[in-house]
Protein backbone atom coordinates (compact mmCIF):
# COMPACT_ATOMS: atom_id res chain seq x y z
CA UNK A 1 0.00 0.00 0.00
CA UNK A 2 2.74 2.31 -0.32
CA UNK A 3 3.88 2.92 2.61
CA UNK A 4 -0.17 4.37 3.65
CA UNK A 5 -0.37 3.70 7.17
CA UNK A 6 -3.71 2.36 6.58
CA UNK A 7 -6.28 0.74 9.00
CA UNK A 8 -7.56 -2.16 6.97
CA UNK A 9 -10.52 -3.55 9.92
CA UNK A 10 -11.43 0.41 10.21
CA UNK A 11 -11.72 0.11 6.19
CA UNK A 12 -13.93 -2.97 6.47
CA UNK A 13 -15.85 -1.72 9.11
CA UNK A 14 -16.60 1.32 6.92
CA UNK A 15 -17.81 -0.98 4.20
CA UNK A 16 -20.34 -2.94 6.55
CA UNK A 17 -21.14 0.13 7.69
CA UNK A 18 -22.32 1.87 4.30
CA UNK A 19 -23.88 -0.82 2.32
CA UNK A 20 -24.29 1.81 -0.59
CA UNK A 21 -20.29 2.30 -0.79
CA UNK A 22 -18.82 1.23 -3.94
CA UNK A 23 -15.59 1.57 -5.89
CA UNK A 24 -15.60 2.39 -9.26
CA UNK A 25 -19.49 0.89 -9.46
CA UNK A 26 -19.04 -2.34 -7.44
CA UNK A 27 -18.85 -3.25 -3.50
CA UNK A 28 -15.22 -3.26 -2.50
CA UNK A 29 -13.35 -5.34 -0.76
CA UNK A 30 -11.31 -3.72 2.13
CA UNK A 31 -7.76 -4.69 0.37
CA UNK A 32 -9.33 -3.07 -2.83
CA UNK A 33 -10.30 0.14 -1.12
CA UNK A 34 -7.32 0.39 0.77
CA UNK A 35 -4.86 0.46 -2.09
CA UNK A 36 -7.18 2.78 -3.52
CA UNK A 37 -6.86 5.34 -0.68
CA UNK A 38 -2.73 4.49 -0.93
CA UNK A 39 -2.57 5.83 -4.31
CA UNK A 40 -3.58 9.67 -3.10
CA UNK A 41 -0.85 9.16 0.05
CA UNK A 42 1.79 11.82 -0.25
CA UNK A 43 3.95 10.00 2.08
CA UNK A 44 6.85 13.17 2.86
CA UNK A 45 4.18 15.56 3.81
CA UNK A 46 2.98 16.40 7.57
CA UNK A 47 -0.86 17.52 6.55
CA UNK A 48 -3.51 15.48 6.29
CA UNK A 49 -6.35 17.68 6.19
CA UNK A 50 -7.18 21.33 6.16
CA UNK A 51 -10.68 22.32 7.09
CA UNK A 52 -12.03 25.59 8.91
CA UNK A 53 -14.14 25.99 11.56
CA UNK A 54 -15.99 28.82 13.55
CA UNK A 55 -15.49 26.64 17.09
CA UNK A 56 -12.28 24.64 16.83
CA UNK A 57 -13.39 22.72 20.65
CA UNK A 58 -16.84 22.07 18.74
CA UNK A 59 -15.40 21.07 15.71
CA UNK A 60 -13.24 18.19 16.87
CA UNK A 61 -15.55 17.15 18.96
CA UNK A 62 -17.79 16.37 16.09
CA UNK A 63 -14.88 15.30 13.98
CA UNK A 64 -14.08 12.63 16.60
CA UNK A 65 -17.81 11.70 17.73
CA UNK A 66 -18.40 10.88 13.96
CA UNK A 67 -17.82 7.10 12.85
CA UNK A 68 -16.30 6.65 9.65
CA UNK A 69 -19.22 6.21 7.01
CA UNK A 70 -22.00 8.67 9.17
CA UNK A 71 -22.49 11.95 8.04
CA UNK A 72 -23.22 13.51 11.35
CA UNK A 73 -22.21 14.95 13.54
CA UNK A 74 -18.84 16.50 11.10
CA UNK A 75 -17.97 14.10 8.10
CA UNK A 76 -15.30 15.95 6.79
CA UNK A 77 -12.13 14.67 6.51
CA UNK A 78 -13.17 11.52 6.75
CA UNK A 79 -10.24 9.87 5.10
CA UNK A 80 -8.01 10.49 8.17
CA UNK A 81 -10.13 7.88 9.92
CA UNK A 82 -8.78 5.30 7.89
CA UNK A 83 -5.33 5.94 8.88
CA UNK A 84 -3.98 3.69 11.76
CA UNK A 85 -2.10 6.33 13.47
CA UNK A 86 -5.21 8.57 13.84
CA UNK A 87 -4.77 8.35 18.06
CA UNK A 88 -1.04 9.53 17.53
CA UNK A 89 -1.92 12.88 14.96
CA UNK A 90 -1.84 16.43 16.03
CA UNK A 91 -4.15 19.33 15.30
CA UNK A 92 -2.61 22.91 14.24
CA UNK A 93 -4.68 25.50 13.96
CA UNK A 94 -4.31 29.46 13.28
CA UNK A 95 -7.10 31.75 14.25
CA UNK A 96 -8.32 34.01 11.45
CA UNK A 97 -9.25 37.98 11.88
CA UNK A 98 -12.65 39.01 11.32
CA UNK A 99 -12.67 40.10 8.47
CA UNK A 100 -11.42 37.14 6.43
CA UNK A 101 -13.62 34.68 4.75
CA UNK A 102 -12.53 31.39 6.01
CA UNK A 103 -13.49 29.33 3.00
CA UNK A 104 -10.91 31.74 1.03
CA UNK A 105 -8.30 31.13 3.97
CA UNK A 106 -8.70 27.35 3.46
CA UNK A 107 -8.71 26.87 -0.48
CA UNK A 108 -5.80 29.68 -0.27
CA UNK A 109 -4.03 26.77 1.98
CA UNK A 110 -5.06 24.34 -0.24
CA UNK A 111 -3.63 25.27 -3.27
CA UNK A 112 -0.35 26.87 -1.29
CA UNK A 113 0.10 22.78 -0.27
CA UNK A 114 -0.34 22.01 -3.89
CA UNK A 115 2.24 24.48 -5.02
CA UNK A 116 5.05 23.47 -2.34
CA UNK A 117 4.64 19.39 -3.01
CA UNK A 118 7.68 18.62 -5.01
CA UNK A 119 7.23 18.44 -9.21
CA UNK A 120 7.87 14.84 -9.17
CA UNK A 121 6.07 13.67 -6.76
CA UNK A 122 2.84 16.07 -8.37
CA UNK A 123 3.70 14.27 -11.35
CA UNK A 124 3.39 10.77 -10.09
CA UNK A 125 0.27 11.22 -8.27
CA UNK A 126 -3.34 9.72 -9.31
CA UNK A 127 -4.22 13.39 -10.59
CA UNK A 128 -1.34 15.89 -10.66
CA UNK A 129 -3.54 19.32 -11.02
CA UNK A 130 -5.23 18.44 -7.82
CA UNK A 131 -2.23 17.12 -5.41
CA UNK A 132 -3.50 18.22 -1.92
CA UNK A 133 -3.79 16.83 1.36
CA UNK A 134 -4.64 13.18 1.97
CA UNK A 135 -8.16 13.83 3.64
CA UNK A 136 -9.00 16.67 1.54
CA UNK A 137 -11.26 15.91 -1.68
CA UNK A 138 -12.31 18.96 -3.24
CA UNK A 139 -10.52 22.56 -3.96
CA UNK A 140 -13.25 24.96 -4.99
CA UNK A 141 -12.39 26.32 -8.26
CA UNK A 142 -10.41 23.32 -9.03
CA UNK A 143 -12.15 20.07 -8.94
CA UNK A 144 -12.62 17.21 -6.76
CA UNK A 145 -11.00 14.16 -6.40
CA UNK A 146 -11.65 11.34 -9.24
CA UNK A 147 -10.85 8.06 -6.65
CA UNK A 148 -13.68 6.53 -8.02
CA UNK A 149 -15.40 5.63 -4.09
CA UNK A 150 -19.24 6.82 -4.30
CA UNK A 151 -21.78 7.02 -1.38
CA UNK A 152 -19.54 7.07 1.10
CA UNK A 153 -21.00 8.89 3.47
CA UNK A 154 -24.63 8.57 3.08
CA UNK A 155 -26.74 11.17 2.29
CA UNK A 156 -28.99 12.33 5.47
Amino acid sequence: MSGAPLDVAAIAAWIVRVPSLTLDGRRPTPESLAKRLARYWLADEAVLYIGKATSLRARLGQYYSTPLGDRRPHAGGYWVKTLTKLNSLTVHYSELDAAADPGDVENRMLRLFAQAVPRRVRAAHPQPSLTIPFANLVVTGVGQRNHGIRHAVPRG
